[in-house]
């Protein structure tokens, strides 16, 4: 699924665009990687899992700063 959704990290609240990756290996298991990124400011989390559930790895932005203008 993709869209705009929420997202909370220790850096904050941030709206965020959801965009899911199916990722295959050759004699691998399957992956399902899932990144959301909010305008102005990018990559805020990052979730990676198996398709066979045998692992999970979450990311997600500590600290953010907005650049002067």
């Amino acid at each position: 699924a993709r869209g705009e959704t929420v997202v909370e990290v220790p850096a904050g609240r941030f709206q965020a665009v959801k965009v899911e990756m199916e990722v295959t290996r050759p004699g691998r298991p399957g992956s399902v990687e899932v990144a959301y990124y909010a305008a102005g400011v990018g990559l805020v989390k990052e979730e990676a899992r198996t398709d066979a559930g045998t692992w999970k790895t979450t990311r997600g932005l500590k600290s953010f700063t907005p650049g002067k203008n």
